[in-house]
């Protein structure tokens, strides 16, 4: 009974990147098609940042005025195919018409060109594969909605790979990484144009190459160091605050320190170059209509003032009170939510995923696991600062702007917490059967997931 125990769970290790592919895949495949075009968050933003990509460099340019403010060339037809579905936005009543996409689809890649601000929160690495559909559209002069479609395809073709790698290595702990990743938010973003999912998928990679070394009871060798700092890197790139994570690799034991602390300083030094220098030619996000955002004015007022971030921050969680439920999936534009059952269904499923996982051991790893939990934490609140900062009213009293998914990357940072060399549970019968059970629910629950997706987003858009 032991050994067919042992077998089975190994097995179930074995498994869980290959189960992650299948879901993710058939699931991405129905998403891409399923959710009408722009009806994901900021997809018409992230499909204009791809599109500026393609056309190099030169389609940049400064514009004058008290700030500098940089500018870049995209094509008008990607607004004109936007349109249409705009009346559907935060409108649980409006449907999809057959109307919508037939005006969508008048709307080619062809020479019109505009200009827009790209923003700040932006890593062109993480564009890279839709960018590669809008530039085989606009070679060929494609619709854009065709070019939309591809985009979406390549996302998540991207984003599933990536995830898959980080699976492959995490092993023990993949089952942990799997429960987040595939939630249904998690999947929509995949499937969806947006940085976010390969985002994820790095993190997630950047996470699996400590907590490989962890289970292993080893220190990291040279080329897993700079693996993990590339990975730390480009997520900070995105999203400043994300540069805390590189926490975790300062604290993992290494066979070469001096190698583990050049990578360290060449990520932070790049991620931090690239904030500051589009920061400073003006690629800062263009705040909502009738917002009073102020980055520097409110970066005056919390110097001034340099306690009132918490009962801020108390406040705004006071007042937000759905981060976990945005965090599992509210799909569209965060109009589109889940049935409200499965919300605790899935917080059951994540919390016996990180039960599952939770494992001892590890010889020098006891300080990364010591700050797993306290670096997430500072990162999730770097986040709601970093959103006072460039989202909010100078000196309001509630942040504005942050959204659940922004928690990925530091709660994914929490399989450090529980990655060890010897999972608790296998120690006697009981507990390695009930792991067993655990595992297999675990790796089951995407297909409720799928199934409540396709339901929710066919009445969402589709049926009367």
């Amino acid at each position: 009974m032991v050994r067919d125990r042992a077998i089975l769970l190994a097995w179930l290790d074995a498994v869980t990147p290959w189960m992650f592919l299948f879901a993710a895949l058939t699931t991405c495949l129905a998403l891409v098609y399923v959710t009408p075009p722009f009806q994901a968050a900021d997809e018409t933003t992230h499909l204009i940042r791809a599109d500026m990509l393609t056309f190099g460099p030169g389609g940049f340019a400064s514009q004058a005025g008290p700030k500098p403010r940089i500018l870049a060339r995209t094509h008008v037809a990607i607004m004109d195919a936007d349109n249409p579905f705009e009346r559907i936005k935060f409108d649980n009543g409006a449907k999809v018409r057959a109307a919508d996409f037939d005006d969508a689809r008048r709307a080619h890649l062809d020479g019109r060109i505009g200009a827009a601000s790209p923003g700040l929160a932006f890593n062109p690495v993480f564009y890279l594969p839709p960018a590669t559909a809008v530039a085989y559209g606009r070679h060929y002069g494609r619709p854009v909605l065709e070019t939309l479609y591809l985009a979406r395809l390549l996302n998540a073709l991207a984003s599933i790979g990536l995830v898959f790698a980080a699976l492959r290595l995490a092993r023990r702990q993949g089952l942990f990484v799997y429960a987040i990743l595939t939630l249904p938010m998690a999947m929509a973003l995949y499937a969806s144009v947006s940085q976010d999912g390969p985002m994820f998928g790095t993190a997630a990679l950047g996470v699996a190459i400590l907590s490989r070394a962890m289970s292993n009871d080893r220190p990291l060798r040279r080329l897993e160091c700079w693996g993990a700092a590339a990975c730390f890197g480009l997520i900070a790139a995105a999203k400043p605050p994300y540069v805390l994570l590189i926490l975790l690799l300062a604290a993992a034991p290494a066979n070469d320190r001096r190698n583990k602390w050049a990578a360290i300083a060449l990520a932070v030094a790049a991620a931090g170059a690239w904030t500051i220098s589009t920061s400073a030619t003006g690629w800062a996000a263009t705040p909502p209509p009738g917002s009073l955002a102020d980055a520097g004015a409110q970066a005056r007022f919390l110097a001034d003032h340099p306690a009132d971030w918490i009962p801020i921050l108390l406040r705004t969680l006071s007042v937000h009170t759905n981060y976990h439920e945005q965090f599992i999936g509210i799909l569209g534009w965060l109009d589109t939510p889940l049935p409200l059952r499965f919300y605790p269904t899935a917080e059951v499923i994540v919390g016996l995923a990180a039960l599952g996982s939770i494992a001892i051991g590890g010889r020098g790893w006891g300080a990364v696991r010591a700050a797993a939990l306290p670096v997430a934490l500072v990162t999730m609140v770097a986040v709601f600062l970093a959103l006072y900062a460039a989202w909010s009213d100078v000196g309001g009293s509630i942040i504005e702007g942050v959204q659940g998914r922004y928690f990925y990357p530091p709660i994914l940072a929490l399989v450090l917490l529980v990655a060890g060399s010897r999972n608790v549970l296998d120690g006697n019968p009981v507990t390695g059967w009930a792991l067993v059970a655990t595992k297999a629910a675990v790796l089951a629950f995407p297909v409720v997931s799928f199934v409540v997706l396709l339901h929710t987003l066919l009445w969402r858009y589709y049926l009367a």
